[in-house]
């Protein structure tokens, strides 16, 4: 028998073409049965990896959720997979998160997402709004923050930013109000606040770096008779410094005195906060304006003036008179020498 490429050509008995034509028969009834063989096989193991896929997943309902993550039936932290309605979470292992851990909204959008590593975060962890604008951003290593933490509001105004090194404040942490102007700003060394700034949101001054010894300083090296109100005074409760140290030339009441249990207003104050502010461009009546910060953190503006008599200065605000009685004696600041 000739053969060329699996062809028969003439001469060939018809018993060698029939039995040709059987074997490739049953070699193709063994082709079908050996896929069919590995298509039962993988759907056995397919539905069987689904089985014990499904069998370690857990709707969060299940869970209770503390320091690590346990079922509610026996209180055993798990291995498996968690999710809730709005999607899968991620993989945890005796308890812990491990690998990349997604959380959705009930739109689908991600909401949050974080890197962990045997347990610990460990890479970058990013929070967004429901919008869609991402409001916050960090960066762990081995369960510590380290790199610069950014926070941002919905609309996308920076809310804060600090910078870490092992889990501890390092440098300047800035705050902002949701209309962008800068609420605080501290500066840390290791994790511990060594100064700090705060403003209104109409950027008034509320709190600056300067304890008693700083303001004394401060006047001793800039004091030079520019204004009779710069120096230091003190009330029944306060002992204020009244410092030039405003870029419009403003005169800020500085609290340099720990007053914290001198009464109900005074437990509002601590060193370094602003009292209040001096306009000391004088009118021909020597009317100047203050404005005053009361306890509730309120602010009150008045039309005053100060009346110097030996070594006070008694205030009187809203003042109409030209004639002064003791009834309208509103403060009594006394000077103190500088020392």
């Amino acid at each position: 028998m000739n053969y060329q490429s699996g062809k028969m050509y003439k001469g060939d008995s018809m018993y060698e073409k029939h039995r040709m034509l059987q074997d490739k028969r049953k070699s193709d009834k063994n082709r079908i049965l050996i896929i069919l063989g590995f298509l039962m096989v993988a759907t056995i193991i397919s539905g069987l990896a689904y089985f014990l896929y499904d069998m370690n997943r857990y709707h969060i309902s299940e869970l209770v959720v503390g320091d690590d993550i346990r079922t509610r039936f026996d209180m055993k932290p798990i291995n498996g997979y968690v999710y809730d309605d709005n999607g899968d979470w991620g993989e945890y292992i005796d308890g812990k998160p491990s690998g990349k851990i997604v959380k959705y909204n009930e739109f689908g959008n991600i909401i949050y997402e974080q890197i962990f590593s045997q347990g610990e975060p460990n890479g970058i962890k990013k929070q967004w709004c429901s919008n869609g604008q991402l409001s916050h951003k960090s960066l762990y290593n081995k369960g510590d923050k380290n790199g610069l933490s950014q926070s941002w509001f919905c609309d996308g105004m920076k809310m804060d930013s600090v910078n870490y090194i092992n889990n501890m404040k390092e440098g300047v942490e800035k705050v902002w109000y949701n209309s962008g102007i800068l609420k605080s700003k501290k500066r840390f060394l290791g994790n511990v606040l060594k100064e700090r700034w705060e403003w209104s949101e109409n950027s008034d001054p509320l709190f600056i770096p300067y304890d008693e010894k700083k303001v004394i300083k401060y006047l001793q090296d800039t004091l030079i008779s520019k204004h009779p109100l710069e120096g230091l005074y003190t009330t029944s409760v306060y002992k204020l410094g009244i410092i030039n140290i405003n870029e419009y030339d403003q005169l800020l009441v500085v609290n340099i005195k720990d007053t914290k249990n001198q009464g109900n207003e005074s437990q509002w104050f601590s060193i370094g906060e602003i009292k209040g502010w001096i306009n000391p461009r004088f009118s021909t009546d020597n009317r100047l304006e203050l404005r005053w910060i009361n306890a509730d953190k309120t602010i009150s503006s008045y039309n005053a003036r100060f009346y110097p008599q030996s070594r006070n200065l008694y205030v009187v605000l809203n003042d109409r008179n030209t004639e002064r009685t003791s009834d309208d004696i509103t403060m009594i600041l006394e000077f103190q020498e500088i020392y």
